[in-house]
């Protein structure tokens, strides 16, 4: 048996050790195959970089870095930005939602953003935030009504604008989230509200209202 542990111990050395040094040449192999400036110079002066295959010409052009690279990129180069206009829009009754964090950009690691509209005389109902956040007003006609974190459109005109949070995602919980989630008892006695009242509020978030 003492014959059959040394025996079995040196194999699994053995094991190792060409798994390593089969790392190790994959490594060298895959330095000695990367890209070079002049190989990547060559590429673009000849039918090489084209491509004959169906492609967006807008997205190109909007991101001429990513279809023609640079030749001092290297390695994966990870996108830089993302459009809004990709992004899904979740459409409510009083106006649109959208966002783009690091699930869209991964390269994004600290900037998370959402772009909203509000129509007139709708609500961006009253919610709640973990991070840091910036407002900036792209499209408006007057001075909305703003309580804490509570948004009125009070105006004749559409309100659209630009939220950015210090943090790689979006998260928030609303008045409504954080109410179910109270004591009932406590919010009997706080809010005036009976039991039946409470239990009336939805545990969702309803994020746009008219």
């Amino acid at each position: 048996m003492e014959d059959d542990t040394r025996q079995d111990s040196m194999s699994r050395r053995h094991i190792l050790g060409a798994t390593a040094a089969t790392l190790a040449a994959g490594a060298a192999s895959h330095l000695a195959l990367a890209q070079t400036r002049a190989d990547v110079e060559k590429g673009e002066h000849n039918h090489s970089a084209s491509n004959p295959g169906p492609s967006n010409k807008a997205l190109e052009g909007l991101n001429p870095d990513s279809y023609l690279s640079p030749s001092t990129d290297r390695g994966d180069v990870e996108p830089i930005w993302y459009s809004f206009d990709l992004a899904h829009r979740r459409i409510q009754n009083g106006g649109w939602t959208r966002q783009v964090t690091q699930r869209e950009l991964p390269s994004s690691k600290d900037l998370a953003g959402v772009n909203m509209r509000l129509t007139a005389g709708s609500y961006r109902e009253l919610h709640w935030h973990d991070a840091n956040q910036w407002a900036y007003m792209l499209y408006v006609g007057f001075v909305p009504a703003i309580a804490g974190h509570y948004l009125q459109n009070t105006g004749n005109d559409d309100l659209v604008f630009l939220a950015l949070f210090k943090t790689n995602e979006f998260v928030e919980f609303s008045l409504n989230q954080w109410i179910r989630r109270l004591p009932v008892q406590m919010t009997e006695q706080h809010l005036r509200l009976t039991g039946a009242e409470i239990a009336r509020i939805p545990d969702t978030k309803d994020n746009i209202f008219r």
